[in-house]
C-alpha cells in the first residue's frame, strides 16, 4: 500500500521535504510516488553548532498541519503513508487510566473478595464496615474527607491498645491502596491513614525527681552514675554510650559522635566524665574491674591499664539491682533515655526537636514520646 501522492510540501530553508520525512519513518521499501529510494549522500563534515539554531517546522498543506516537533511529525506522515488517519493513529495508542467514581461500599465488597485469609477477611471486614457505615455506603471512594477520616479513626480507637490501633490502620491503608491502584481512590493511603498512625505503645518512663535523686545518691559508684548521667541528660542509646572511646569525647564542646549522629551533654554530665577518665585520652570511657582477656579486641582494651570495656548485660544487671526498689522498677538502662525524651516532649520541645534529639529516622517513633 503507498500513500496519497499529491501530498506534497514546500521544502524548508533548514530541515528536510516532506518526501524524505516520509522516507524516515515509512516501512515501504519505495517513496511515496514508487521510485527507488534515493541512495543516502556521503557523510558531510560536521560543522560546528550554531549557538542559536532555527527551529524546524513540518508542514501538509493537504490537511494544513503544522508543527516544530518532529516526533510528533513522524507519527503524522506515518498515518499519511499507511492510509491511517490521525484520529486512528491516536485511537491505537495506549490510553491512560481515568479514574471511576466507586461507591463505598461497592469498593469494599470488591476489595474483601480478594482476600485469601478467611481470618484476615473477617477482621479486616469488621473495620471497613465501620468505615461505611459512617461515611454512607454510597460514598464515593475519592469524595472522603481526609481530615474527617483521622478525626474518626482517632475518636474510634485512641483508647484502644497498640496492637488493635495497627491492625485496623493497617486494613484502611491495605484498602485504600488497593482503591489508589485501580483509580477509585487518587489520595495516597499513607496520606489518609498515616496522620493517625501510632506505631507502637508510648514507653513506661520513671518519675524523673526519682531518676534525680538515684543520680545523686552516695552510694552510688562514680562509672554508673556518669554512665547514668550520660544516657539522662544525652538521650543517648545505652549501646552508643558503652561503645564510647575516651579519644572521641569533645570534652569542651560536651558532645561525642555516635552510629547515629552526635549526642551532647551538659555541665555536670562533663565533669563525672573528665573524673572518670582521670587524665585518660584513649581507650573506652567506661571500663571493667578487672583486666580483661586476651581474646577481646584491641579497641575494646584500655592500653594503659588493660582493663575491657563494660558489657551490656553487666551495665544492666548493675543498674536493675540499684532500681529494684524504686517505683516501677526495676528500671532498663533505655529508660533513662525514653525519660530524657518524655520530659522535652512535656516541656514542650515540637517534632523537629524531638527527632533531632532522639536521633530516630521515622516520624512514629518520635511520635510515642509525645504520649509519653
Amino acid at each position: 500500500m503507498s500513500g496519497p501522492s499529491t501530498c506534497t510540501t514546500e521544502r524548508h530553508p533548514v530541515k528536510q521535504t516532506f518526501t524524505e520525512a516520509v522516507h524516515a519513518v515509512s516501512p515501504l521499501n519505495g517513496a511515496i510516488d514508487g521510485s527507488k529510494r534515493p541512495e543516502p549522500k556521503a557523510a558531510r563534515s560536521r560543522q560546528p553548532r550554531q549557538k542559536h539554531a532555527v527551529a524546524a517546522s513540518y508542514g501538509c498543506p493537504e490537511c494544513d498541519f503544522v508543527t516544530t516537533d518532529e516526533s510528533e511529525s513522524r507519527r503524522h506522515l506515518y498515518a499519511l503513508v499507511t492510509g491511517r488517519s490521525e484520529c486512528e493513529v491516536a485511537r491505537s495508542r495506549p490510553q491512560s487510566r481515568i479514574p471511576k467514581s466507586v461507591s463505598l461500599g461497592t469498593a469494599i465488597d470488591a476489595y474483601l473478595r480478594t482476600l485469601e485469609n478467611a481470618d484476615t477477611a473477617r477482621v479486616y471486614g469488621t473495620t471497613l464496615r465501620l468505615l461505611a457505615e459512617w461515611f454512607d455506603p454510597e460514598t464515593a471512594a475519592d469524595q472522603i474527607p481526609r481530615g474527617r477520616l483521622a478525626a474518626w479513626f482517632r475518636e474510634r480507637w485512641d483508647e484502644s491498645a497498640p496492637a488493635t490501633w495497627n491492625r485496623n490502620a493497617t486494613a484502611l491503608r491495605s484498602f485504600f491502596t488497593y482503591c489508589r491502584d485501580r483509580g477509585w481512590c487518587d489520595s495516597p493511603a499513607s496520606a489518609l491513614v498515616r496522620t493517625s498512625h501510632r506505631a507502637v505503645a508510648p514507653p513506661r518512663v520513671p518519675n524523673p525527681e526519682d531518676i534525680e535523686r538515684l543520680l545523686s545518691a552516695s552510694h552510688v559508684d562514680l562509672r554508673e552514675r556518669a554512665l547514668w548521667r550520660l544516657l539522662f541528660d544525652s538521650a543517648a542509646k545505652p549501646g552508643e554510650a558503652l561503645r564510647l572511646n575516651a579519644e572521641e569525647l569533645n570534652l569542651t564542646g560536651r558532645c561525642a559522635p555516635v552510629r547515629t549522629g552526635v549526642i551532647s551533654w551538659g555541665a555536670d554530665t562533663n565533669r563525672l566524665l573528665v573524673a572518670l577518665l582521670d587524665g585518660r585520652y584513649s581507650g573506652p570511657v567506661f571500663l571493667t574491674e578487672r583486666r580483661a582477656k586476651a581474646a577481646r579486641a584491641s579497641r575494646d582494651i584500655d592500653p594503659a591499664s588493660g582493663r575491657g570495656r563494660i558489657s551490656y548485660r553487666r551495665a544492666l544487671e548493675i543498674f536493675e539491682k540499684a532500681t529494684a526498689d524504686e517505683d516501677g522498677g526495676p528500671w532498663t538502662l533505655h529508660q533513662l533515655r525514653d525519660t530524657a525524651l518524655a520530659v522535652a516532649a512535656r516541656d514542650g520541645a515540637d517534632m523537629p526537636t524531638l527527632a533531632a534529639l532522639s536521633r530516630c529516622v521515622t516520624a512514629d517513633a518520635v511520635e510515642r514520646y509525645a504520649y509519653a
